[in-house]
């Protein structure tokens, strides 16, 4: 009944199936019947529905709503909010459920659909001190499209900068508002639905892009499958927080460029990663022996304030080999294949520093690679455990999710 939600990702599609299931075995019959209709537009409500919960209701008031940005965003926007609380009218939408692992807790993504709304749209919070930069990076990133599209290719980039910002009355930090982009390339390229000639396209258009980056000297920190989006030919790109000039900062630029590999360690095939990460010879220099104040995974795993650069691309290296792909011993499960970097997400969001040290330390020492298959294996259904029962505390109306208490 999930299957034609075109607002899940292949992770998250399987979560609220487990969920659901387990609620309609308590149901009574007839609720189970109703409930599968409904699911298969908001598998969120469905839940509600199972547990006898109300849908979450917002009354108008008199807040004079404040929307600037995009004019076609925010015509759309008035329609929908017509005077209610937006922090609260937000917090009544579909959580979104697009990627492999669930958002940081403090973007609060949703997803919605409500009124005449098309297309559907799309609300995460935007930290406002962070609105400057954003709009820096935004405009760096717009330059590197234009250096990659100007090279010519099959296929070509876009910036989605067409948003509007909704705030909130009082202090608080406005929500940034754009159209659904429907499932990340993430998404796509690890399940394998896109064909062999998209596919190809898209390899040759991220090389491009990275080839843009060495020969302007910006790096952009948020080159990840995760933050793009394949719609009609062309590649959307998202998430503007930072780019980093390699002249200026070239410790930074050359980090974020050995961190690309991280972001697209489980999602491409060997040989699109290897096309991918060609050119990585032309990377930033820094010394080898350079001094670097450590960070707090860094300090966790090694009891250091500071680490050289050695020590720093040695750990991204190691990253990667974790956080790449996996065979499984049951080739009936995603092909085979165990994707690390889900996993690797999962950590770096929601474990504490010590713990995700803990995990590095244990999986990257030496040992047979079916047993780190094993462990893998074993985290990974600890963390669908924790997801899966983060859902049924969100339809449940618990005011904070604990999303890690299979893991500990």
């Amino acid at each position: 009944m999930l299957a034609p939600c075109p607002d899940l990702s292949e992770r998250f599609r399987t979560r609220y199936a487990v969920m659901l299931a387990g609620l309609e075995r308590q149901a009574p019959d007839a609720m189970g019947r109703e409930v599968r209709v409904l699911a298969s537009r908001n598998p969120g409500s469905a839940a509600r529905a199972l547990l006898g919960r109300p849908e979450p209701s917002v009354l108008a008031n008199d807040v004079d709503v404040r929307v600037t940005g995009s004019p076609q965003v925010a015509s759309w926007l008035r329609r929908v909010l017509d005077g209610r609380d937006v922090t609260a009218f937000f917090a009544t939408q579909q959580p979104l459920r697009q990627t492999a692992v669930p958002l940081h807790p403090s973007r609060r993504a949703r997803l919605i659909e409500a009124g005449d709304v098309s297309p559907p749209l799309v609300a995460v919070v935007w930290p406002a001190s962070s609105l400057s930069a954003r709009g820096r990076c935004m405009d760096a990133v717009r330059e590197l499209v234009e250096h990659a599209n100007g090279r010519g290719g099959a296929c070509r980039f876009r910036v989605l900068d067409e948003y509007a910002l909704v705030w909130p009355s009082g202090d608080g930090d406005p929500w940034a508002v754009a159209e659904n982009l429907g499932l990340t390339l993430d998404d796509e390229l690890r399940f394998g639905r896109l064909q062999p000639e998209p596919r190809q396209r898209i390899v040759d258009g991220l090389r491009r892009l990275r080839g843009a980056m060495v020969e302007t000297g910006k790096v952009w920190q948020g080159f990840a499958p995760r933050n793009m989006f394949w719609r009609d030919g062309e590649i959307v790109l998202i998430d503007f927080e930072e780019v980093v000039d390699a002249g200026e900062n070239p410790v930074g630029a050359a980090e974020r460029w050995y961190w690309h590999r991280v972001f697209f360690a489980d999602c491409l095939e060997p040989k699109e990663y290897e096309a991918l990460f060609a050119m990585d010879g032309h990377d930033p220099r820094v010394e080898d022996d350079e001094k670097l104040p450590a960070d707090a995974f860094e300090r966790a795993l090694l009891g250091v304030e500071k680490v050289d650069w050695r020590q720093r691309r040695a750990l991204l290296a190691q990253s990667v080999a974790l956080e790449g792909r996996h065979q499984r011993p049951d080739v009936r499960r995603d092909g085979g294949q165990l994707f690390g970097h889900e996993l690797g997400h999962f950590w770096g969001d929601f474990v504490p520093p010590a713990e995700e040290a803990r995990i590095f330390r244990a999986l990257t020492a030496p040992v047979d690679e079916r047993i780190r298959v094993a462990c893998l294996e074993a985290f990974e259904a600890a963390m669908e455990a924790d997801i899966v029962r983060m859902l049924r505390q969100e339809a449940m109306g618990a005011e904070e999710v604990d999303v890690t208490a299979h893991w500990r």
